[in-house]
């Protein structure tokens, strides 16, 4: 699986990418973190809205359905909030995560 992030710092916010299927629904999770899913319920992306945002990882796997399981993201999630903080201005974008399925 490929995970990939785009961040735009003038906006503040981040979108970690899952898949690649269409978005069926957008979930509030909390007012910073926004969660897409797809047509059969799967986690297609999350949003925040916020880069200083926490991630409710545990909250989130108990709501949604990850492919690979919503803990891939609590072992990424250090080098993502590492790659936001080196962004200093305009689009910024860190390259895919490999994260085998």
């Amino acid at each position: 699986m490929m995970i990939t992030l785009s961040v735009d710092v003038n906006l503040g916010a981040a979108y970690i990418e899952l898949t690649d299927e269409p978005i069926v629904e957008t979930v509030e999770v909390t007012p910073s973190v926004q969660v897409d899913i797809d047509k059969s319920g799967t986690v297609v992306g999350v949003e925040l809205l916020s880069l200083t945002a926490d991630l409710p990882i545990e909250v989130m796997d108990r709501m949604f359905n990850f492919r690979a399981g919503a803990e891939m993201l609590s072992s990424i999630w250090p080098s993502i909030r590492a790659g936001v903080t080196y962004a200093t201005s305009g689009q910024a974008y860190v390259a895919p995560v490999l994260q085998s399925a």
